[in-house]
């Protein structure tokens, strides 16, 4: 098979929603960010395979967070791969109090669940209870929190991912047809990604590696 139509590794695509998109510049989580919704495309080999959305709607110290992929791969009219996620978070004053989603992973169903418990995060997967510490982030990266992670909770198998984030510092970024100065971060460990913050504090691109070596980029519309 052509290079350009191999189908991901499982892994990266379950990795591919990692979201997006307050910035290392914001400070004070109960207040950001505003309302609204950002769609970004997936991309691989120069050929988008996928779409990406999340959307932020407040009320008050309320904050609910949703988000949705959406990734299929082909060939010749074949579909090889196909991967299907939708999350919901829910936060107050600042802090995630529930969590919700659903995969279809290429045809294994995925179920995660969480709910704050007083100093721990009860989270059950497929039936399976497990527990965090009540101020995990989940790896959709809009947190302003996320760029001074240690560990991070997994929204696909609910499990507790350890990782090390290293600012590098700004580098220019084409989003939209414009070329602006963006934050890069890199993540590393049980996931890896490369993250760029643009000057509204919105994530504007991600990239991440596949099992094969190709990256898969994430960009805002």
């Amino acid at each position: 098979m052509p290079e350009a139509l191999r189908p991901m590794s499982r892994v990266s695509y379950i990795l591919a929603f990692l979201l997006l998109v307050a910035g290392p510049a914001a400070a004070d989580p109960g207040a950001f960010p505003p309302s609204g919704r950002l769609d970004y495309a997936v991309m691989r080999l120069g050929e988008r395979i996928g779409t990406h959305t999340v959307e932020f709607r407040r009320d008050g110290g309320s904050l609910t967070v949703t988000s949705r992929i959406d990734i299929e791969v082909t060939w010749l009219g074949l579909t090889l791969f196909a991967f299907h996620h939708q999350a919901r978070e829910d936060w107050r004053d600042g802090r995630m109090v529930a969590f919700r989603s659903t995969t279809d992973d290429d045809g294994e169903a995925r179920a995660v669940s969480a709910k704050a418990n007083g100093t721990h995060l009860a989270i059950v997967y497929n039936g399976q209870q497990r527990e965090a510490p009540a101020d995990i982030l989940p790896a959709s990266l809009w947190h302003p929190g996320t760029t001074t992670a240690t560990q991070l909770f997994d929204p696909v198998k609910g499990k507790l991912r350890q990782v090390t984030v290293t600012d590098d510092g700004s580098e220019p970024v084409e989003v939209r047809g414009v070329r602006l100065e963006a934050h890069h971060f890199s993540i590393v460990g049980d996931l890896r990604r490369e993250v760029w913050y643009g000057p509204d504090d919105q994530v504007v691109k991600v990239q991440f590696p596949s099992k094969d070596g190709s990256w898969v980029t994430l960009v805002l519309q």
